[in-house]
């Protein structure tokens, strides 16, 4: 990729100079051994007294840098807001979507790390992605803010920045701006404190929610398919089987101890449910959010919740994520998480009788799926879901729970283990 024409003379130097250290958040310095210098300036948008928007090339990466230059050279800087004031200009794509005048103060979302989330004035949330990329969540974003829904389905977007590459058909999405929504939690620390009330015996309505859920994806997938529905072929259908068996052998090999055993054990009956993609022909498919599950799902301080993070599933390539697929995935996806969320309580929570959890979670999948059906044959769309999907998609979505356990957070395996050993009983002990 070629540097752009009239480059800053001092940002080109500066950025040649810098460190890692420099470049990446704090909370990302663990990253910092992945970036190959020397680094090179290959465009900037300057918003003024030596603030700049600069895409840097990091060997074989190509890296977003919101900093500010000064006599000690380039590096990372809290100019979010600047930057959003700025307009269209060059190869850098500004496009508004809400009012953003962000007053100033700029603090750090610490739980993220795969992109550099902060907090503006208490009332923007600015995401800048630490690469840049191809990313689905543009376009995702736009569809949801056009929705005609009866409620909001995302916080407010405000805005979107990307970068339009001469030798690109895609833009590289640099960073996007959504409504901060203070207090709010997500799913996974207000359903499990829901879930585990639940299962206490408070008296707590843990069922209504995930209705309200299934509503949001409904009217979600409703406005992505205003966007174009294809049909899968058969040989596209049968790619999505190939790449499930992929992900059984996958956690077989990686899966050790105890729950290894418990998974080669039920390998055949996972399997026989696998399978289940190989006898369907074509399929209809659509955007969708592709990492959909009850973490994605915030809840407001006055209870109402909200779709988040629509970058796609993280362990595809951009390309993959950009791709139209079956709306059951992100069903699928969801009534795992559900799963998910008794299994979490349930392990969490010593003492507790296990039985009003899982009880719970037959519930709380019907009452989403029903309400998200419901808002489908509202529009005349119900045929979007392709339900004999949707059993083998959630079989798949533990193999991958086990994967990303084995490769990124060891103790999560208690999750799928208890997953795949209640939905097949061993005829010998599992203890």
């Amino acid at each position: 990729m070629s540097a752009s024409a009239h480059l800053p003379p001092a940002l080109v130097a500066a950025v040649s100079a810098a460190s890692a250290k420099d470049l990446l958040p704090d909370r990302s310095q663990v990253r910092s051994g992945d970036l190959d210098g020397p680094f090179a300036l290959v465009d900037s948008l300057d918003a003024g007294g030596g603030v700049y928007l600069a895409l840097i090339d990091a060997g074989n990466r190509l890296i977003v840098v919101p900093g500010r230059l000064d006599e000690a050279g380039f590096r990372r800087a809290p100019v979010s807001a600047q930057l959003l004031q700025q307009e269209s200009t060059g190869n850098f794509r500004i496009e508004r979507l809400g009012s953003c005048e962000p007053s100033a103060g700029e603090r750090a979302l610490e739980v993220d790390q795969s992109n550099d989330s902060v907090i503006l004035g208490n009332e923007v949330m600015m995401k800048w992605q630490i690469d840049a990329v191809e990313s689905p969540a543009p376009a995702r974003l736009r569809s949801v803010a056009a929705s005609p829904a009866p409620m909001p389905l995302t916080p407010e977007p405000l805005a979107i920045i990307e970068w339009v590459d001469p030798e690109r058909t895609t833009p590289l999405t640099l960073g996007t701006a959504t409504r901060f929504v203070p207090g709010a939690r997500d799913g996974w620390e207000w359903a499990v404190e829901l879930v585990r009330a639940h299962a206490q015996g408070a008296g707590v309505d843990a069922i209504t929610p995930f209705a309200r859920i299934g509503e949001l994806a409904g009217h979600m997938h409703v406005a992505f398919a205003a966007n174009g529905i294809t049909e899968l072929s058969p040989t596209e259908v049968a790619a999505l089987g190939t790449a499930a068996f992929a992900d059984l052998t996958s956690a077989c090999e990686l899966m050790d101890g105890e729950e290894g055993d418990h998974l080669l054990e039920r390998q055949e009956k996972i399997a026989e449910r696998l399978t289940q993609l190989t006898t369907i022909g074509s399929t209809p498919a659509t955007d969708i959010h592709g990492d959909f599950h009850v973490g994605q799902i915030i809840e407001s301080a006055d209870g109402a919740y909200a779709i988040v993070d629509f970058d796609g599933n993280p362990v595809q390539t951009p390309a993959e994520r950009l791709l139209k697929q079956p709306a059951a995935r992100d069903i699928a996806g969801m009534l795992a998480s559900i799963d998910h969320v008794a299994r979490v309580v349930n392990y969490r929570t010593p003492g507790l009788d296990p039985r009003p959890a899982l009880i719970w979670i037959a519930h709380a999948q019907e009452a989403f799926l029903a309400s998200y059906q419901q808002v489908l044959a509202a529009y005349g769309l119900r045929n979007i879901l392709d339900d004999r999907l949707i059993a083998p998609f959630m079989m798949q979505q533990e193999m991958r729970e086990y994967i990303y356990s084995a490769r990124h957070l060891p103790h999560w395996r208690y999750v799928p283990d208890a997953v795949i050993t209640s939905e097949f009983p061993s005829s010998r002990s599992d203890n």
